[in-house]
């Protein structure tokens, strides 16, 4: 059973919205990768390891 939208204004802004949230998480993302690739992968992995079995 398909519901006839109203508007064809209600299309392109579910399409904005979902552009402007995908922007947001590339955005966000970078501030999240960028900290982690500034240390060596041996010590970010050693601290990991160190978290997972609970000693800090």
């Amino acid at each position: 059973m398909d519901t006839k939208s109203k508007s064809d204004w209600s299309l392109l802004f579910s399409i904005v919205a979902i552009v402007i949230g995908l922007l947001s998480i590339l955005y966000c993302s970078t501030h999240i990768v960028e900290p982690l690739s500034q240390v060596e992968s041996s010590k970010f992995f050693a601290q990991l390891s160190r978290y997972i079995r609970g000693g800090v």
